[in-house]
């Protein structure tokens, strides 16, 4: 047990998927019988998650016990299998791993709410983007000093736009980037050589995640324009281009 009992965890985070499925008409441990048993305190035992999907579906298991001897079997099973096969195990935990935790635990908050998604603002951008490169363009061909003027000045104003809307959408910028990094841990986990035909929800994942192949071809633009540790000139096209900015409001519209 040790350290990860101590660890300090956000009950209010790791609550948000029970919070966001529960249903009237379905029997959970309420909140009352909950803190008697003092669960927050075995949920912190039990929890060995990587990620915060993990995090937060353990909550939610604890809450909605299931009473199905069937599925409780199944349950077994995968467990044993896992249990046997530390090959897949590993793989598995490596792919858990580099998905990590998101620290805010927005992604839930960002999938419910409406998507901000203004024609005049990917209108603008498209716009200020053209003007980029004819800046570009004209500077080349004008070969004199005064070229580096505009460019400064087309600079400053692409500055001030992607300083602005990062400003309003940084929270939505990361859960894009999160929920990407989600299907393409789930994609790699469900290519494992031979788990598809022992673990049966597998395939339930490789059919919900193909509509979704296409959105995971698009959000590169989205990761790779704001990367952590990226070189000073990266960031400069960033900007300069509006990459982010315009990679965003790209993949609202999908």
């Amino acid at each position: 047990m040790g350290k990860r009992d101590k660890e300090k965890r956000d009950f209010t985070k790791i609550r948000k998927l029970y919070d966001d499925l529960k249903k009237d008409d379905v029997f959970y441990v309420d909140d009352q019988t909950w803190f008697d048993l003092n669960m927050d305190n075995i949920y912190s035992k039990l929890d060995r998650n990587l990620t915060t999907p993990g995090e937060q579906f353990l909550y939610y298991m604890l809450r909605k016990p299931c009473f199905s001897e069937d599925k409780l079997k199944k349950r077994g099973e995968n467990i044993n299998y896992l249990k046997d096969n530390n090959e897949v195990r590993e793989k598995i935990q490596y792919n858990l791993h580099k998905l990590g935790k998101d620290k805010n635990a927005y992604l839930l908050d960002f999938l419910k709410d409406k998507l901000p998604n203004s024609k005049s603002i990917k209108l603008s951008l498209n716009i200020l983007l053209i003007m980029s490169i004819s800046t570009i363009v004209y500077a080349i061909y004008l070969k004199k000093p005064v070229a580096m003027f505009y460019i400064m000045v087309m600079y400053f104003i692409n500055y001030y736009v992607h300083s602005k809307v990062k400003k309003n959408i940084l929270g939505d910028t990361s859960c894009i980037k999160y929920m990407y990094k989600v299907l393409i841990c789930a994609d790699s986990i469900i290519s494992i050589k031979d788990l598809q035909k022992n673990i049966d929800e597998v395939n339930i994942i490789k059919k919900e995640l193909q509509p979704c192949r296409k959105l995971m071809k698009k959000a590169v633009s989205l990761i790779m324009s704001n990367t952590d540790g990226v070189d000073i000139l990266m960031e400069y096209f960033n900007i300069f281009f509006l990459m982010e900015t315009r990679a965003f409001f790209l993949q609202l519209k999908r």
